[in-house]
């Protein structure tokens, strides 16, 4: 078997890239549940490819630190093969998370999809090395198996238990060490055997071009990670605020904020006796989601809209806040406000169809926020 060493800079910088590339995807796809679902899977693709894009650059850079005493070179099928596995995988773990319901099953699958695409993409890496032969110990892959899906659910379940930007991180940590943990441990159970000198390979990249591939793919990697945290870590604001002015809620402009509200009241369509009609959106307390369509709440009535929920989030006015992933409240109709231990609801003042709104966890911090607590 060859001796082979590392280099301790490039090591660390495969670990680096690989955190980068897990907060960049985790970023991605927070709060892309109030999106379309065209625009949502975009978001999703958008997430796999840095996320697998950034593991494979995590893998390679980890190789190009890898020093053995044989010229070496990759197969391009292989090489290629092995990035789109990660990002086919990664993506259909992202597609689980955001659009199955996200229990403690769906999370364990997803992250189970995470785990084992990082293992199948470092063997498929492995297999693709030209100038010697990788050899699997039974140790590392019996190892590979248990660690390579655990990791996964640990780091699905640290970023998605709650949204959070703490959690976000934390679990972009996780994901990134994992991707790591899982390399380094199955390449502390391979050898490289030796090959007599053969003819080039049409197809094969040396060390040279795979570091500029490699070198591309961390630049790109890298300018989104910037481009993400800047969104990111930006103090949150929420259409409740009036720019350049006080919170809707302030006692001291609320008289006038209503006023300036009611002329500028939107005009609803909902669905009655087969004709469209209209309603002043300051009439309506309450919004619910029914499928693509959604239902309004009034003081009288239950009236069925055209519009989706998302399609109501983006034109409502600012006294209506998005309480729930199924639920909108009008801000103005709200008599009470209780907080569980990780929801919370509003209570809604003389409607008799809908006496409370549910608040999901994500949202609990911007509803109080809205309500001025």
């Amino acid at each position: 078997m060859l001796t082979y060493t590392y280099s301790l800079p490039l090591v660390m910088a495969s670990i680096i890239i690989a955190i980068l590339a897990a907060f960049t995807g985790l970023a991605l796809t927070n709060g892309i549940s109030e999106l379309s679902i065209t625009r949502r899977k975009l978001q999703i693709g958008m997430a796999a490819i840095v996320i697998g894009g950034g593991i494979w650059s995590m893998h390679f850079v980890a190789l190009l630190a890898l020093k053995l005493p044989v010229s070496i070179s990759y197969d391009l099928i292989w090489t290629i093969g092995s990035v789109l596995i990660e990002i086919l995988m990664s993506g259909a773990a992202l597609l689980i998370l955001h659009f199955a319901r996200r229990n403690w099953l769906n999370m364990s699958i997803a992250g189970s999809l995470m785990g084992y695409g990082i293992v199948t993409m470092h063997f498929v890496g492995m297999l693709g090395i030209r100038g010697c032969i990788p050899v699997f110990w039974l140790t590392g892959k019996l190892i590979l198996v248990v660690v390579g899906p655990a990791t996964g659910i640990l780091a699905v379940w640290a970023a998605y238990r709650s949204r959070t930007r703490l959690n976000i991180i934390l679990g972009s940590i996780i994901f990134g060490l994992s991707v790591s943990v899982i390399h380094y441990v199955g390449m502390y159970w391979t050898g490289f055997a030796a090959l007599p000198p053969e003819e080039a390979i049409v197809t094969a990249l040396d060390n040279g071009m795979l570091a500029l591939w490699v070198l591309f793919s961390a630049f790109a990697i890298c300018g989104f990670f910037l481009l993400t945290s800047a969104t990111f870590l930006a103090p949150q604001t929420t259409k409740y605020v009036v720019e350049n002015g006080p919170l809707l809620h302030d006692p001291a402009s609320i008289a006038e904020e209503t006023k300036e509200q009611a002329s500028l009241a939107l005009r609803v369509p909902y669905e009655k006796e087969n004709s469209i009609r209209f309603i002043n959106s300051d009439e309506i307390a309450a919004i619910q989601a029914e499928g693509h369509y959604c239902v309004l709440y009034t003081e009288n009535e239950r009236l069925f809209c055209p519009w989706s929920i998302s399609n109501a989030m983006d034109r409502m006015p600012d006294n209506f806040i998005r309480t729930h992933r199924s639920y909108m409240v009008n801000v103005n109709f709200v008599s009470g406000f209780v907080r569980n231990k990780d929801n919370g609801r509003c209570m809604i003042e003389n409607i008799s169809e809908l006496a409370e709104v549910p608040i999901s966890r994500s949202r609990i911090e911007d509803v109080k926020l809205a309500l001025g607590l």
